[in-house]
């Protein structure tokens, strides 16, 4: 049985490798599947993810305070929940309530980080898998010898969440400082490989292959950065849109001492 994990941004993508190990543990007959590490290099990205989304039996959306509003997400989990039978789409929330889901991840029943709401998202899983699931016994045998290491291994991105997220509500309140606490590690990256342009457009494809994204994550990221006023668009009918750094995005760059 197949689980494809999907995340965004470095903390999601934590909690996302910790589960594509832990899972298999608790239940042998998973598979567990996720971009970073299961794509392999020099394949074609769109390729490989249409195609395990095609093959793929449940789907895991990691969520964090950090990437509740990217659009990635929402188009993965839409994807799932067009391909997975009776749209067996999970959210897993860490330092999230999940009165925060909105549009379509609220559609579906979410996990909380705890050990009955875990314990019932691996049922719901070996429920899923018909004749290659687990007597119930074993399931909870499993689950109580596995927890444990899930619980240590989860709770030090609980706390990094909590404290980023003090940090963060202390320093939006300085003055001039709430557009640059909203930039990720990855939309700083991308302003790295936009001034590398050198006063050229670029186009998503451009930006996702350096990146190791998908082209249409990356149109996301450049759609958030032009909003933020660090880059700016060209609408053309024929090629699409292509994105230019602004003076703005050189001075971040600047400021970050990175350019």
């Amino acid at each position: 049985m197949k689980i494809f994990i999907s995340w965004s941004g470095e903390l999601s993508h934590s909690v996302a490798l910790v589960l594509r190990e832990w899972i298999p543990v608790v239940l042998p007959f998973a598979q567990a599947w996720v971009s970073s590490e299961d794509i392999a290099k020099g394949s074609r990205w769109g390729a490989e993810l249409a195609a395990e989304l095609d093959t793929t039996n449940c789907g895991i959306i990691c969520l964090t305070p950090d990437n509740i509003q990217e659009p990635w997400l929402n188009f993965e989990a839409g994807a799932l929940s067009k391909t997975v039978d009776r749209a067996q789409v999970h959210p897993f929330l860490l330092s999230l309530p999940r009165k925060d889901l909105v549009g379509p991840l609220s559609q579906f029943q979410a996990t909380e980080f705890a050990p009955n709401d875990i314990q019932k998202l691996v049922g719901a899983i070996n429920e899923q898998a018909g004749v290659a699931s687990l007597p119930k016994e074993r399931l909870d045998r499993n689950f109580q010898t596995c927890w444990p290491d899930l619980n240590q291994r989860l709770s030090p991105l609980l706390a990094q969440s909590s404290d980023k997220q003090v940090k963060a509500q202390v320093a939006s309140a300085a003055p001039g400082s709430a557009s640059n606490n909203e930039l990720t590690d990855e939309d700083v990256k991308a302003l790295t490989i936009m001034v590398q342009a050198s006063g050229e457009r670029v186009f998503p494809p451009q930006l996702a292959s350096p990146l190791s994204i998908h082209p249409e994550r990356a149109k996301h990221i450049m759609e958030k950065l032009e909003a933020l006023g660090f880059l700016l668009a060209s609408h053309n009918y024929i090629h699409g849109t292509s994105w230019l750094l602004s003076r703005k995005g050189r001075a971040e760059l600047v400021r970050r001492n990175l350019l």
